[in-house]
């Protein structure tokens, strides 16, 4: 996926926008006299602090790349899980049909290794479908519900990631 422009209104880091938001805490203060007579009092000022707390209580970037890299993992885990209840199934077709007649071709899952997130998910419910409409030519070598039942809630994960 393409990573997203970040819409920052601000040139400087988050640690130094909040130190400087607590700098300017601290003076107006020191100063309350003189923004009382502009009209920023008090409770204007503890808005101010308030916001300031709440961007301070926000997670920085190391947190959020981290947490980017944990999801990763698990959707990368969910795409392998899902190849290999595919090649499960393909191999058993294998036995029965030979790689390079069309109905094995039909289940189109060459490449497999290669293809994209959105590719793999529409291949894992492809074959699913496919191997259904052949289960009764694919029964003797081992085809049976559960194997597509096991490709398409390798499906369900993986989409769910």
């Amino acid at each position: 996926m393409k990573k997203q422009a970040g819409n920052r209104k601000h040139n400087v880091s988050d640690p130094e926008l909040y130190v400087t938001c607590v700098q300017a805490i601290r003076n107006a203060h020191r100063d309350m006299e003189f923004f009382e007579q502009y009209g920023y009092g008090l409770d204007r000022l503890k808005a101010f602090k308030t916001m300031c707390t709440q961007f301070h209580n926000l997670p920085d970037d190391d947190e959020m790349v981290g947490d980017q890299m944990i999801c990763t993992e698990k959707k990368n885990q969910a795409a392998d899980k899902l190849r290999t209840a595919i090649r499960s199934l393909m191999t058993r077709v294998a036995m029965k049909f030979h790689d390079r007649t069309g109905r094995y071709r039909k289940f189109g899952t060459a490449k497999l290794g290669d293809m994209s997130d959105p590719q793999l998910l529409f291949c894992g419910r492809r074959v699913a479908r496919v191997a259904r409409a052949q289960i009764d030519f694919l029964a003797d070598v081992g085809v049976n519900e559960n194997l597509i039942q096991r490709i398409l809630n390798a499906c369900t994960e993986f989409e769910k990631r």
